[in-house]
């Protein structure tokens, strides 16, 4: 729900005022204009004013009475990601980019290639040795020596942060 300030609720509050009495005096409903000339006002603050005063409606408040449903249901996505989801997966990125760059080269792109980091998809240790024309075994040593400096690294705390 979107409140609104309270000048406007003092102003529209004012303008309904204008609005009754005016329809009292003129036996009919009066004109943006001429609520606007007693109030000493432009008639488009008074169709503006009018325009945000309509009905209000909760976002909790359910349909019919008795119902379940609710307008949050209605509007509520569980396809979309959240923002703050999104923005916490862009930093962990960022900050597992970061950690990565601290080791050397190759270690680094092993790690990546191995759990798929980045924009590909996890590959195995055979096929991380044919890209580096290495065994499986060396791939697997490389691996773990990265993991035992990643557990070592006094930047290790920032991803510890995430769990």
């Amino acid at each position: 729900m979107v409140r609104i300030p309270l000048n406007k609720i003092g102003e529209i509050s004012k303008i309904n005022q204008v609005y009754s009495s005016l329809e009292q005096s003129y036996q009919r409903p009066p004109s943006a204009i001429e609520i606007a000339r007693e109030l000493d006002m432009s008639a488009s603050q008074v169709k503006i004013a009018v325009k945000n005063s309509g009905k209000h409606l909760s976002m909790d408040a359910p349909f019919k009475e008795g119902e379940g449903s609710n307008l949050y249901d209605v509007v509520k996505s569980n396809d979309a990601i959240s923002p703050d989801a999104g923005m916490m997966m862009d930093s962990l990125r960022t900050d597992i980019d970061s950690i990565l760059n601290t080791l050397p080269n190759r270690e680094s792109e092993i790690i990546k290639l191995y759990y798929g980091i980045g924009e590909r998809a996890p590959i195995s240790l055979s096929e991380i040795g044919e890209l580096f024309d290495i065994t499986r075994e060396r791939v697997r040593q490389i691996r773990e020596k990265a993991i035992r400096l990643l557990r070592n690294k006094s930047q290790n705390e920032i991803l510890k942060a995430y769990l």
